[in-house]
């Protein structure tokens, strides 16, 4: 089995294809703290957010990181001016961040 979670995902093929390759999928709102916590998010090394909603991609980053200090946050950022001002206010030790012109696949292919 490999390490990772899935977390609310659509559609349907996305979790039939991931659950194939034996990674965990979890239906869940991933902005409640139970579910970070069902999920591993104590003993995780990373968290991808690549919701199409900015906030909750934040605000989802900022939940993780109380619960994990630790985790390597990446979140996908669809406003290029809220992504520079994210960078500019937390820097990219604390979070990678990437914008809606590069692929999901392209980022995790890195």
């Amino acid at each position: 089995m490999q390490d990772g979670m899935v977390m609310k995902a659509t559609p349907a093929d996305l979790v039939n294809t991931t659950q194939k390759t034996g990674i965990p999928v979890i239906q869940d709102d991933a902005s409640r703290p139970t579910a970070l916590e069902a999920a591993g998010i104590a003993k995780a090394r990373a968290i991808v957010l690549c919701s199409q909603n900015d906030a909750l991609n934040l605000k989802i980053a900022l939940k993780a990181r109380s619960l994990n200090p630790d985790v390597k946050v990446i979140i996908r950022i669809f406003d290029d001016d809220f992504a520079d001002a994210l960078q500019a206010q937390f820097g990219r030790r604390n979070a990678g961040y990437f914008r809606r012109s590069i692929s999901i696949e392209h980022f995790a292919s890195r």
